[in-house]
């Protein structure tokens, strides 16, 4: 396989773990937590980053793909939420294995521009990596302590 694409795929999942133990050690009460009336709160934030995901992978319109269709009504509690992040890590795992090296000769829309799909994968991380700072900010301002960047679990 292309050491491009595992560079991609392996740097995603430490980005998505991150994420997700970002949500894990995050008290419930966090979860409604806005740093300002027009950002997000903690829940949004994590419900936009995976809802953002999907809708570029739909943006491929490949019948291969597991592209799911997420009612944030419906992830109103943490126990909710962190199953669907479990959930959506497991279907872009699988739908990056399924693309393998295409990701470099597929594109997408976007704002009505062909946009070259690696170049969005590439984005997504930046995406994911921004709103979890927003997450850190949360727990910090709340006098909590995040996890550590490089130990997530320690």
């Amino acid at each position: 396989m292309n050491s491009i694409y595992s560079m991609y795929v392996n740097q995603w999942e430490r980005t998505r773990l991150r994420t997700i133990r970002y949500a894990e050690k995050a008290p419930e009460e966090l979860y409604e937590y806005k740093i300002s009336n027009r950002s997000f709160s903690f829940r949004e934030q994590l419900i936009h980053i995976v809802q953002w995901e999907l809708e570029m992978y739909q943006r491929l319109n490949d019948p291969r793909l597991n592209c799911l269709v997420l009612s944030e009504e419906s992830l109103e509690t943490k126990e909710e939420l962190l199953e669907v992040l479990h959930q959506v890590k497991e279907v872009t795992q699988k739908n990056l294995r399924l693309l393998g090296t295409d990701i470099f000769s597929r594109s997408i829309l976007i704002d009505d521009t062909s946009t070259p799909f690696y170049e969005v994968l590439l984005d997504l991380l930046d995406h994911e990596s921004h709103h979890r700072g927003q997450l850190v900010s949360g727990y910090r301002v709340n006098a909590l302590v995040p996890p550590d960047y490089e130990n997530p679990d320690g």
